[in-house]
């Protein structure tokens, strides 16, 4: 919230499904601090000169305030939405206009709009939706660390904040927990998906964290994404399996350490990458970054091990999936059962190799030998002085027929037929 009159909220899926929770700390500005569970507010919001309602309730079981939004309202901001990927959803803007009346923007760009409307910096992070503005009193800040403490000592397999689990704690230190010192608490832990929390430090260290956004930072910076599944199996063995159980696990933590990353699906993999980017762009810097290292470090040609180990951030299969569908540079091939990609013929083949190869077939025609795949090899390596199957193919039969059909420059018509490059009939 920023003074009476403004808060923020950043868009996310809930918000698209028809409603949004309602932090403590801004219950103020709808003015439902004091709203019972058997209450309902009624909000009237004006969104792209539409006035449309919003109901304003409390969940009986988890004492959580939450917006719910009219279907014409869900239905424009899913609209005004679908153009976006997920964490790159803007952010919508709460302007009070009088007695339960309330106008909305949206804003893609907030620190641009937090500067053209003289919100300073030091406000950004009181705003930011994972860190609403803290009224913990200091009481309440002493009676969250002693809860705390029974937690660490009680629950160290985790904790879910059910209304039986809070009974029992209530009951261990003798008083009854404040809503608002809960959720202080759980802002400070890891939330599963299971619903458990977690305290971060029994996650990893400080150290390792580091030392992973170190990591992230180096990939970013390299290709402008890194995939989930490549930083969980490099660290894996350093966080608690017991509590970070698979690749899942891992992002969630990411994001609750506040990484700033948006993570999107590529190739059925998730990645993290610079918010704002578009998904193109990001698969266009890697592909062209793999076909820089592809030509500049292993002279256009290099094994699918040797890719990832120049190129960090990406498994061997996610980067075999993108080059294969992306790259109009490379072709993929197979050399001792290993994966390889090598620069497309046009690029790896010399200059005069057009006129040999039509040379090569106009004499095999006039001497009446069919010019078949061995004798094609044979042919031109003779020709041109080197094993041009094993220089030019990866000995590879596929990217030899390639080669030459694309190479092939005379009048008449040829395929490939029963092994040979014959004319067409």
């Amino acid at each position: 919230m920023y003074g009476d009159n403004v808060a923020i909220k950043k868009t996310d899926i809930t918000t698209l499904k028809g409603e949004s929770a309602i932090p403590i700390s801004i219950k103020g500005f709808f003015d439902v601090e004091n709203q019972s569970f058997r209450e309902e507010k009624q909000i009237s919001v004006l969104f792209e000169s539409e006035e449309m309602l919003a109901t304003i309730s409390t969940v009986k079981t988890t004492g959580q305030t939450k917006i719910t939004w009219g279907i014409d309202f869900r239905q424009k901001i899913r609209d005004c939405c679908s153009h976006y990927t997920e964490g790159d959803y803007p952010y919508l803007v709460f302007k009070k206009n009088g007695a339960n009346r309330y106008n909305i923007e949206l804003e893609s760009n907030l620190e641009e709009y937090l500067a053209k409307n003289g919100i300073s910096e030091e406000y950004v992070d009181s705003i930011d939706v994972h860190n609403p503005r803290k009224t913990i009193t200091p009481e309440q800040l002493e009676f969250k660390n002693r809860l705390i403490s029974y937690i660490k000592e009680n629950f160290q397999n985790g904790i879910k904040f059910s209304s039986s689990t809070i009974m029992i704690l209530s009951n261990m230190i003798g008083e009854e927990i404040p809503v608002i010192v809960e959720q202080e608490i759980k802002s400070d832990m890891f939330k599963r998906k299971d619903d458990v929390y977690f305290f971060f430090e029994d996650i990893a260290t400080d150290e390792i964290l580091a030392v992973i956004k170190k990591d992230i930072d180096q990939c970013i910076g390299a290709i402008g994404c890194v995939e989930v599944t490549y930083l969980f199996e490099q660290y894996r063995a350093v966080l608690n399996e017991t509590i970070i159980n698979d690749v899942n696990d891992f992002e969630d933590y990411i994001k609750q350490k506040d990484i700033k990353l948006s993570f999107v699906y590529i190739y059925t993999s998730r990645f993290g990458k610079i918010p704002g980017s578009y998904n193109n762009d990001v698969l266009s810097r890697i592909v062209k970054k793999i076909e820089e290292v592809i030509l500049d470090e292993h002279s256009g040609f290099a094994s699918i091990d040797e890719i990832t180990q120049s190129i960090r951030g990406i498994t061997n299969s996610t980067l075999e999936k993108i080059l294969s569908g992306n790259s109009k540079s490379l072709v993929r091939t197979i050399v001792n059962n290993t994966i390889c990609f090598q620069y497309d013929e046009d690029n790896v083949v010399p200059q005069h190799f057009t006129q040999i190869l039509d040379e090569t077939l106009e004499k095999l025609d006039d001497v009446e030998i069919d010019p078949s795949e061995e004798i094609l090899i044979a042919t031109l390596s003779l020709r041109m002085g080197v094993n041009f199957f094993r220089e030019y193919c990866s000995q590879d039969s596929k990217i030899f027929r390639k080669i030459v059909e694309k190479n092939y420059s005379g009048t008449t018509k040829r395929e490939w037929k029963r092994g040979a490059f014959v004319k067409e009939v």
